[in-house]
């Protein structure tokens, strides 16, 4: 009976192991890559290679933006662009809009608003987004 035990917890250790290997991704896979990888018309290989280089534009392009239907009081509104609202992410990025120190809001052709978040809080974002990328990669 003890021999039984001792197959299952081996036979339950390797099956975790190997389910283990199948949580670890490529870095083309990481949030917002997507659009930084359609948008700069990089390859897998590319963004698989030089991901770090492009942590800040996977961030702001998948955590640094909302889309509200209001626009608050004070909120800084830019209204020279005029994001067509589809896919903002890759919008914003094609555009080549950057965090400023305070939040700024853009009008959308859905007369909604897209605000991106401030510079001080993308660069916390952005680093934890390497700190969790770095564990996702191993």
């Amino acid at each position: 009976m003890k021999n039984a035990w001792m197959k299952g917890a081996l036979a339950l250790g390797a099956l975790a192991c190997s389910a283990g290997a199948s949580w670890s991704q490529s870095a083309s896979e990481l949030p917002g890559m997507d659009a930084v990888m359609a948008v700069r018309q990089l390859s897998h290989s590319d963004v698989n290679a030089n991901w770090l280089q492009y942590a800040a534009d996977a961030t702001l392009a998948s955590q640094g933006w909302t889309e509200s239907n209001t626009l608050k009081e004070g909120l800084l509104l830019n209204e020279t662009v005029v994001l067509p609202g589809v896919d903002v992410a890759s919008e914003i990025l094609a555009l080549g809009l950057q965090p400023q120190p305070q939040p700024v809001a853009y009008k959308t052709a859905h007369a909604t608003y897209v605000i991106l978040a401030a510079q001080g809080i993308m660069d916390k974002w952005t680093g934890r987004y390497i700190v969790n990328a770095q564990a996702r990669l191993k």
